[in-house]
């Protein structure tokens, strides 16, 4: 019975470490995206701005 108790905790901590990791690696490429579209607004901006100064 011990053992078994203790296989399932291993078994649940490994599985809450994936999913963990799983969500950390969607985050990052949520960040990833959000900075890309952030410079990509960045750059339009500044193109508005450049041609509205000419």
């Amino acid at each position: 019975m011990i053992n078994n108790t203790l296989f399932n905790k291993r078994l649940f901590d490994n599985t809450k470490l994936k999913i963990t990791i799983t969500i950390n690696k969607i985050l990052l490429l949520f960040l990833e995206k959000l900075k890309y579209f952030g410079m990509e607004s960045s750059l339009i901006s500044l193109k508005i701005i450049i041609n509205n100064n000419k």
